[in-house]
């Protein structure tokens, strides 16, 4: 068994210290959590035992690896924005809906893309399947704008709420036969 290190839920252990918290995204553990749970003293958060799964682990890792490349994808944009004051900001929110729309990625069995930072304050996507290009932008907005070109002849894009789960669910299976 593996078991999970005591955290502070009214505090973030984000390796985005003081910049933003990513909220509302959690791990489903519904079916893995041992009733053991037990909460050591008024200022420590509870401890759970998780039995080993091997997509959870996967899961939690690809979060660590998530939170890292994103913290350095901040720090890019951050240093860029002080050489240059036309560069737009990156907000706070747009790296938590890119975690969140990555997350579903993994959740999905879609591949996770080339992720980058633009001037424009967004937070992009892209895949290069053959004989075409997939591209996103997220702006902390709760939209994502897509763009998908195959040729010259097929060419789609739109916008899609990451809270229209309906809609990006469907958004999501289509991502993945494209690629």
């Amino acid at each position: 068994m593996a078991q999970a290190v005591p955290v502070n839920p009214i505090t973030t252990n984000s390796p985005f210290t003081g910049a933003f918290p990513i909220t509302g995204q959690s791990v489903d553990l519904s079916k893995k959590i041992d009733s053991n749970v037990v909460p050591e003293n008024e200022r420590q958060a509870w401890k759970i035992q998780v039995i080993d799964d091997p997509r959870l682990a996967a899961k939690v890792q690809f979060q660590k690896d998530l939170q890292a490349k994103l913290e350095e994808i901040r720090q890019e944009a951050v240093k860029a924005r002080a050489l240059d004051n036309d560069i737009d900001p990156v907000l706070p929110e747009a790296y938590n809906d890119a975690f969140s729309l990555l997350e579903m990625f993994f959740d999905h069995n879609i591949s996770i893309p080339h992720i980058g930072w633009s001037e424009d304050g967004s937070i992009g996507f892209e895949w290069r399947p053959k004989n075409g290009i997939v591209t996103m932008g997220i702006y902390g907005d709760d939209l994502v704008i897509y763009g998908v070109f195959f040729e010259k002849n097929r060419q789609v894009d739109g916008v899609c709420s990451l809270s229209d789960t309906a809609l990006l669910e469907g958004f999501l299976e289509t991502l993945k036969r494209l690629l």
